[in-house]
């Protein structure tokens, strides 16, 4: 019975927030559904010029904890490539998660190139002059908060902080 009572008063403790404000938690797989980078304008439009109908797989999601960096990688599949064999195209950013400047979503900043290869031909250079591993691309959008992350219990929130840790990326909360 007493645990019964320990368990229904801690519940009920959590619920009325007296251990601190909620966060936003993200996992890699949430990062992976969720993401919506833009690839119809800016540099990363420059990107993907090119790959429509071809088989494009990703983001695959990397957390660096300690540079608290996000890598997002895609691989593009052509179904035909020279002598009938298929060939792939692997990308891959990386950029710092920071509030967006409503305070409404995410964006990557300081975002560079880490990878563009043909991981089947590794001593080929897919980079020209605008696709050299290390070229800073700006600021990308990366996912928007929806409205219920914001208001709980009654309480409207803004998010406040963004960190990176072993389990995925979060944004902590303060009331408004």
């Amino acid at each position: 019975m007493r645990l019964v009572t320990l368990i229904l008063l801690l519940s009920s403790l959590s619920a009325c927030s007296l251990f601190g404000p909620p966060s936003i938690d993200y996992s890699r797989s949430d990062i992976e559904k969720q993401a919506f980078i833009d690839r119809k304008s800016g540099k990363f439009a420059e990107l993907f010029a090119g790959m429509d109908g071809i088989g494009l797989t990703g983001p695959e999601v990397g957390l660096m904890t300690a540079s608290q960096r996000i890598e997002l990688a895609w691989t593009a599949k052509l179904p035909d490539g020279p002598l009938g064999w298929p060939l792939s195209f692997r990308m891959a950013i990386s950029g710092a998660p920071t509030l967006n400047a409503e305070k409404q979503g995410l964006d990557l900043t300081e975002v560079k190139l880490e990878e563009f290869s043909m991981p089947a031909i590794p001593f080929m250079n897919l980079g020209g002059s605008n696709l050299q591993q290390g070229t800073m691309m700006g600021s990308i959008p990366l996912l928007q908060f929806a409205p219920d992350q914001l208001r709980r219990d009654g309480v409207v929130y803004q998010a406040d902080k963004v960190y990176i840790d072993l389990f995925g990326l979060h944004v902590k909360l303060l009331p408004k």
